[in-house]
């Protein structure tokens, strides 16, 4: 268990939950901040190339902690800035939450009066995407 107020820094990647893709970065930082069994990390990924897309739901892998084995209160996002992730047509929002027991998190689409639902890997879109985000979660 790490020490109340430790900080680090994580190398987070673009990643599907069937297949990785193959993609070249221009940006991958990671930082985190650990307070008891709760994990902070900012994260800000730019992209230079995707010539294999990834399949299956899109994350974020090589989260520093493994999360919480909780499926009902997943950690939550706050997503600050994104560009070329296509959302499927009727959603109008990006998410980001941790997934149970694992070291990834999932993109996840809302709109007002719409289910959620994950985000495939296919609705990365040219070369350049980028996400800044902060996301916070309860450690295994």
């Amino acid at each position: 268990r790490e020490t109340t107020g430790a900080t680090g820094t994580f190398t987070p990647t673009l990643t599907g939950s069937t297949t990785a893709g193959t993609i070249t970065y221009d940006n991958q930082t990671g930082r985190w901040t650990r307070l008891g069994n709760i994990a902070i990390c900012r994260i800000h990924i730019n992209t230079n190339t995707v010539t294999a897309t990834p399949t299956g739901n899109l994350q974020i892998g090589g989260l520093p902690f493994t999360a919480a084995n909780i499926t009902t209160a997943a950690g939550p996002a706050a997503v600050a800035d994104y560009s070329n992730i296509n959302l499927t047509a009727g959603f109008t929002q990006l998410g980001v939450r941790a997934d149970a027991n694992a070291i990834t998190a999932l993109f996840v689409q809302s709109s007002d009066g719409v289910n959620a639902q994950v985000v495939p890997g296919t609705a990365l879109v040219g070369n350049d995407i980028e996400v800044v985000l902060t996301l916070i979660y309860e450690v295994a």
